[in-house]
């Protein structure tokens, strides 16, 4: 996936809501003030404040006020004074910057300069201390006692010579030190500015090549379900509205290989909405009223177990070798056991889902929060479901899908289609891209092992999925 750490240096790079929420930390209010104010939850709060300071580069409400300030989101009290208290601590903190690169061989080497200098500072005190010991013992012979005080005198002003002799050579020496450093600094600098500015210049066009425009369906299908089957079986394509007067489902599977869209055995019944799973090597297609298998072994078509009684369309998702069926109707959330199916439980809230979706061990899925944004939830598939908010304040529009501990996330805008990753276990964005171009608001997403698929009336578009890091920007 792509590096995201650089922080942004203008306010330009930050989204209106994202300034808002950035006054609001700057006048010291709370998580919970904030959500009254912007009538949102107090997790899309947190998830916006942890895009914020990801973005500017700041670890708290501090520094992030502080960079408000600097970048005049916000007014700084106190005028003008602030500034000038805020450029000469930013001016110690260079200077302490440069001390701190020095390498370890140049410290030690100035630690054994001033631990001789130590030494030589206390063979004169310890002189002045046995010239005074004779001097006392030598009191009554007047002569001695002032050989011994100009004797002590002039040793006493011969240190002081070589003290600030020493301390000149030392001064000149660090002097020195730190303008060959600044200047070494100042050109490896300009040096790693121009290596970086080549490499995302190389990787950008690199990106850029990942997108691709696979061949047009051979039918027309309106309102396709979508399934991945792993094992080189591919992705499926099926009608849930067909355009023929035929009763069956025309059936497709994409042909990796021979990027081609090849024809299946037809589904031998109409089915109006529902899901479509791999499972076990097999494709499942789940409706209210109906459940179907396919083996591709025997290209054949046949009948699968009952679903439970449902009062809606289903969805399902297959999390650690299991099916986890949702009730869009109801919310309520079934597990398929060895023989029975089982209620885990209903969706938080009453909310409901338009999309469910498994990367293998979490469940996930989008609810609407009004007719502009939605949210993403996610747990850990298990006995006890544990809903938690992912991602807030997506656009309607957004499509999920999701493979080995990442959910990807794509929407169109006026800029083109951004897909976006966002990493399972610890709730991280790490990645987004942009495909440039007109697109439909009606699309879905589905995540292969290869590739993550983008299907619309636009066209299907596949941006290749290895391991190598996203970017900001791709145009495509």
């Amino acid at each position: 996936m792509f590096d995201n750490s650089v922080p942004i240096q203008s306010a330009e790079g930050l989204t209106e809501r994202e300034r808002e929420l950035l006054r609001l930390v700057a006048t010291g209010a709370s998580n919970k003030e904030i959500a009254t104010q912007l009538f949102i939850s107090v997790n899309t709060v947190k998830v916006h404040l942890r895009n914020i300071f990801t973005k500017i580069g700041v670890l708290s409400r501090t520094e992030a006020t502080l960079w408000a300030i600097e970048h005049k989101i916000v007014e700084a009290p106190g005028g003008d004074s602030k500034e000038s208290a805020e450029q000469a601590l930013l001016a110690l903190q260079a200077q302490l910057a440069e001390l701190e690169e020095l390498t370890e061989q140049q410290k030690q080497e100035m630690l054994a300069r001033l631990e001789q200098e130590r030494q030589q500072w206390a063979e004169t005190a310890e002189q002045v201390r046995h010239a005074q010991q004779s001097a006392e013992k030598t009191a009554q012979a007047e002569q001695s006692a002032r050989l011994q005080a100009e004797a002590r005198a002039s040793a006493e002003q011969s240190a002081r010579r070589k003290f600030v002799r020493q301390l000149l050579v030392v001064a000149v020496a660090v002097l020195l030190l730190v303008g060959i450093m600044t200047g070494y600094a100042l050109w490896s600098a300009q040096q790693a500015t121009q290596r970086t500015n080549q490499a995302v210049s190389a990787l950008q066009t690199a990106e850029a090549e990942r997108w691709s425009k696979l061949p047009a369906l051979p039918v027309e299908i309106r309102q396709p379900l979508l399934a991945y089957a792993p094992n080189q079986q591919g992705i499926y394509v099926l009608e849930t509205s067909p355009t023929t007067e035929s009763a069956n489902v025309h059936v497709l599977r994409y042909d990796n290989n021979g990027s081609a869209w090849l024809p299946m055995p037809n589904l031998p019944a109409t089915i109006a909405a529902g899901s479509a799973y791999a499972l076990n090597n097999q494709l499942f297609v789940a409706s209210q009223n109906a459940h179907w298998v396919f083996d591709p072994a025997t290209q054949a078509w046949s009948t699968a177990d009952s679903l439970p009684q449902l009062q809606g369309e289903p969805r399902v998702a297959v999390a650690s070798g299991t099916v986890w069926l949702l009730d869009r109707a109801s919310g309520e959330i079934w597990r398929k056991g060895n023989e029975d199916w089982q209620v885990m439980g209903q969706l938080p809230d009453g909310q409901v889902a338009t999309q469910w979706v498994s990367d293998g061990s979490h469940l996930l899925y989008f609810a609407l929060q009004n007719a502009e944004s939605g949210e993403v939830y996610q747990t850990v598939a298990g006995d006890d479901l544990d809903w938690q908010l992912l991602q807030g304040d997506l656009p309607a529009t957004t499509q999920i899908s999701a493979l080995a501990n990442e959910l990807y996330l794509a929407y169109p805008n006026a800029e083109g289609l951004t897909l976006q990753a966002i990493r399972l276990s610890d709730a991280q964005k790490v990645g987004e891209t942009h495909l440039r171009g007109v697109f439909s608001q009606a699309g879905q997403l589905l995540a292969s092992d290869s590739q993550v698929v983008w299907f619309s009336p636009d066209g299907i578009w596949a941006w290749k999925r290895f391991y190598a890091l996203f970017l900001p920007v791709v145009g495509g």
